[in-house]
């Protein structure tokens, strides 16, 4: 009986149990279905804001980036920087045609736009790896990757890059398709295309590749950053390897037989950096110098604002037919361009140092930046003189060099001012004693000034003016090293060490009162810097463009300076009011522009290696650098040089414009005061 009410009790807990796990399994279901119905309805809607296929999107390759004055004029065009050429695949050898599909697409003759195979086993290796790092595009997916969407990583665009394909490939024949992908992949450097490539590496024509250079132009395709020739000088290695692989797959998928293979590999082996020759390029970009930092600044903010790859983002711009609003204003550019290449203004060097590297680049060089600092706006760059290759090293933006005395209104003078001193406070114009450099941190006797000549006691508007070193030493030490740094930071220097580096240098010193610093800063930011004395305190960033549309006038970038307040208003009309000196009168006096009221600072380095010049008027500030590529070089340059030169381009860019002075704010007390003591004179 008992045995029988048990068995009862044990088929209703089995019967409870399937009817809990079908439940289960029903609940299961339906959220996969919910799931699933929601997925496709995300899919669906990718996939009907997928843009028009267009065949003019990879037949119209000519449209490229152009590049606008602060007018909004056309200047330049970037079709010149980007090298492309577009062949038929006709004249594309079928082993280096061959060479881009065993290696990018090995299944691309036989897959209808997608590949299942590849997708599935691509997931299978992400997921072992716990990595998203295996990709699955066919030749066809990078296609239009490449030339309709952007390249922009989330799932809406592959979903829409896999709906295109399949369309596209219902379209086009495989032919046609690879064709246009062959014109249109970067290839490291400015190649874009087979036949740019070809000429790039290999100074060839397309037709005339070998299997080999055929392989090790296929196999930069994936990384052109990385698998480049010209960025692995010294590890050959990286792009031997990965032209191996090529071949690898090549004879793996039965595309050449292994004596061809083994001939080739023999080939790839034996390349190294000699085995590579650029075609000559005679390609020029009108105002090179502003053009490219202009670009560099559009690379760096699509990059931080969409997440860009290096490789990306020049995608975008040399193939994204964008349209770049700049801020240079082409007359200034003209002025300075003009000046600074007259050689009237540099010495004579002798022979063995008047070219340096291997581009035989005239010397001493130049770096010169004209920036309106109400809006941050600059309006000329220039970072070298004389004929140089497309992207050399820019002087004005990129090249920190030691500022010398420039650097006192920024480091000293503008923070005394903003403190509480005034260009009356008289400060000891004598030598430090042994004693006191050592206690103050100077290596052996200290400073001196730069004529060994000392006044005594003298107020600071007369030190500024006579570019006092040993009154500028002693004030860094009233108001400290570490507030000059807050300073400097506040007016917009980026190339400070405040922290010591591995070699225990650090900027936080009474030095950085002299202009000693670690790294040195560009003329870029002297002129912003500067600007903010004319902007009432006032420190603005400066920008090279306004703005950037993509090929169908959508807004993809808008530059807005930042703006902060780095001195007082008064502390930089003080310091507007003691520059004024050292041009009319003082060590910058080669500035002088007549009636055109102008401030300004002279700076040179220890054995004259470099000259510096930064100032201002009522409507822009620049700045000049002038020395030798290699810094150790000492020219016995004079700060003369490049104050002339300052004055001589801002006269031409003044030349049609009202004559206007700095504006005074209120809160200031003009007095005369005794020269040795700073007191009011008494009877």
């Amino acid at each position: 009986m008992n045995n029988k009410n048990n068995n009862t009790t044990g088929k209703k807990a089995k019967k409870k149990k399937v009817k809990v796990w079908k439940v289960i399994m029903l609940t299961i279901l339906l959220i996969i279905l919910i799931a699933a119905g929601a997925c496709g309805g995300i899919v669906l809607a990718f996939v009907n804001t997928a843009p028009e296929l267009s065949i003019d999107s990879f037949t119209n390759l000519a449209q490229t980036t152009k590049i606008y004055d602060k007018d909004g004029n056309y200047i330049e065009s970037l079709h010149q920087v980007e090298n492309r050429t577009y062949v038929p695949l006709s004249k594309v050898k079928k082993y280096t045609q061959d060479a881009f599909i065993a290696i990018e697409d090995e299944r691309f003759r036989e897959h209808f736009g997608i590949d299942i195979k590849r997708i599935f086993g691509a997931l299978w290796q992400d997921i072992k790896s716990k990595s998203l790092e295996q990709g699955a595009s066919t030749i066809t997916q990078q296609l239009i990757k490449n030339t309709v969407l952007t390249p922009k990583k989330d799932f809406k665009r592959k979903i829409q890059e896999a709906y295109l394909a399949i369309k596209l490939e219902r379209e086009l024949s495989k032919d046609q398709i690879l064709e246009y992908y062959l014109n249109t992949i970067h290839l490291g450097g400015s190649a874009y295309g087979i036949q740019a490539a070809a000429e790039y590496y290999f100074n060839k024509d397309v037709d005339q590749l070998t299997l080999a250079e055929s392989a090790l132009i296929a196999g930069i395709n994936q990384s052109p950053s990385r698998y480049n020739p010209y960025l692995n000088e010294d590890t050959p290695e990286v792009y031997v390897n990965r032209g191996i692989v090529v071949l690898s797959k090549m004879l793996e998928n039965n595309m050449i037989s292994k004596e061809d293979f083994e001939k080739a590999k023999s080939e790839m082996q034996k390349f190294n950096i000699n085995s590579f020759t650029k075609r000559t390029d005679n390609t020029k970009v009108k105002y090179q110098w502003f053009i490219e930092s202009a670009i560099q600044e559009v690379k760096d903010d699509l990059k931080a604002k969409y997440k860009y790859s290096d490789d990306e983002v020049n995608q975008e711009i040399y193939s994204g037919g964008l349209k770049i609003y700049t801020t240079i204003d082409t007359k200034i550019q003209d002025i300075v361009n003009k000046v600074a290449n007259d050689d009237k203004y540099y010495p004579k060097l002798k022979k063995d140092i008047a070219v340096w590297g291997k581009d035989k680049i005239i010397q001493p060089q130049i770096g010169v930046v004209i920036d309106d600092y109400l809006t941050g706006e600059v309006r000329a760059v220039l970072g070298g003189r004389g004929e140089q290759p497309l992207m050399s090293q820019n002087r004005a933006t990129d090249i920190a060099r030691q500022p010398g005395s420039s650097m006192k209104p920024l480091a000293v003078y503008g923070p005394a001012f903003d403190m509480g001193y005034a260009p009356a406070t008289v400060i000891d114009d004598s030598p430090f004693t042994p004693e006191a450099a050592a206690a103050a941190g100077w290596k052996g006797e200290g400073p001196q000034n730069f004529n060994k000549k000392y006044d005594g006691f003298c107020t600071l508007r007369y030190a500024i003016k006579q570019s006092k070193n040993v009154v500028a030493a002693k004030l860094i030490l009233k108001i400290s090293p570490s507030k000059s740094i807050e300073y400097l930071k506040k007016f917009g220097l980026q190339h400070l060490v405040t922290t010591p580096d591995e070699n225990g240098n650090t900027d936080v010193v009474p030095a950085i009162a002299l202009g000693g610093m670690t790294n040195g800063v560009t003329p870029m930011e002297m002129a912003a810097a500067y600007g903010s004395f004319g902007n009432k305190g006032v420190y603005t960033q400066p920008i090279l463009y306004t703005k950037v549309l993509d090929s169908e006038g959508n807004v993809l970038l808008e530059k807005n300076p930042e703006k902060h307040k780095a001195i007082s208003p008064q502390a930089a009309y003080l310091m507007i009011d003691t520059l004024k000196g050292v041009i009319n009168g003082g060590t910058g006096s080669k500035a002088n522009m007549g009636s055109i009221p102008a401030a300004g600072k002279t700076g040179t380095t220890n054995e004259s290696a470099d000259a510096y010049f930064a100032g201002l008027t009522a409507y822009y500030s620049g700045a000049i650098w002038m020395g030798h590529d290699k810094p150790s070089e000492k020219l016995s340059l004079t700060s003369g040089e490049t104050a002339q030169m300052w004055g001589d381009i801002m006269k031409e860019i003044h030349k049609n414009l009202p004559i206007k002075d700095f504006e005074r704010p209120s809160g200031l007390v003009t007095a005369t005061v005794c020269k040795d003591s700073g007191e009011l004179p008494t009877e």
